[in-house]
């Protein structure tokens, strides 16, 4: 498997799923302060009025209502400064955004350099993985060769009369050893690999349902789409989905409200599927 041609040149996710889910928390939490800046500069509006209303009975000769002027302009700073202080946090809020949406330079290239190093070392891996699989190949015939010998010597025993104690042939070791060894390591290898770099594989497109799906992350891609969003899946990821992703297991580490989906669905789109070029 030689390297491909992404790892040389297409460049990598610049952001991670870690900094999608970041973002999320506080878009979340930007969510609520700009909700109590808003309920506050209602009230203010409200007490402002009351102040008019009450500065106007004042000039009028109202007693009882000049004396709330005071308690009323102490409220009015009050709530003034309620939204200063809640307005920094949201230019606080909006500012942590925008860096995680935007790296500097010299952040993305540690992270393209550290993606780079990953892919090239997992296709290195790999290249061990094929070697385990030869190796477990010539095991395997091996393991036949013997087994067939075995055959032949039980054959052997029963013509001459011999009486074998409990695994008289020492068969049942090398059985067990046949019975556990894997097979196919290497082409699940290649499958990961190939997973991992966000290599295209064939697929059909659907259209996200839910406020948010979040699919296992490649060096190509965080992998999380909000609704509305088209997203394309292989028959495996969709079965995932359905069996995985339902579960109240999911998410597994705490998320926003807005991140958290217990029954993520998808919709079929018309486009045709996408297959390997």
């Amino acid at each position: 498997m030689k390297l491909p041609k992404m790892e040389r040149g297409k460049k990598w996710s610049l952001r991670s799923q870690a900094s999608f889910q970041r973002e999320a928390t506080l878009r979340e939490q930007l969510f609520r302060v700009q909700r109590t800046i808003s309920h506050d500069q209602r009230q203010l509006e409200e007490v402002r009025k009351d102040l008019g209303r009450r500065t106007e009975a004042a000039v009028l000769g109202n007693s009882q209502a000049a004396g709330l002027i005071t308690p009323i302009q102490n409220r009015i700073r009050d709530v003034e400064g309620h939204i200063k202080a809640f307005e920094a946090q949201q230019d606080k809020l909006q500012a942590e955004i925008s860096a995680l949406a935007k790296l500097e330079p010299s952040q993305a290239k540690t992270r393209s350099d550290g993606q780079n190093a990953l892919a090239k070392l997992a296709i290195e891996r790999f290249e061990v993985d094929q070697k385990i699989g030869s190796a477990l190949r010539s095991v395997r015939a091996l393991l036949g060769e013997r087994s067939e010998m075995t055959g032949r010597m039980l054959a052997l025993t029963r013509e001459i009369d011999f009486t074998l104690a409990f695994d008289g042939l020492d068969a049942d070791r090398f059985q067990a050893l046949e019975i556990h060894l894997p097979a196919d390591l290497d082409a699940g290898s290649e499958a990961w690999v190939r997973w991992l770099l966000g290599e295209r594989q064939e697929t059909e497109r659907y259209r996200v349902c839910d406020e948010i799906l979040i699919l296992p992350e490649t060096l190509a891609s965080p992998n999380v789409y909000r609704r509305g969003e088209e997203v394309d899946l292989t028959p495996e990821q969709l079965r995932e989905i359905s069996a995985t992703l339902s579960s109240d297991d999911y998410p597994r580490r705490p998320l926003p409200k807005e991140m958290q989906s217990h029954s993520p669905r998808v919709e079929k789109c018309a486009e045709a599927a996408k297959q390997d070029a």
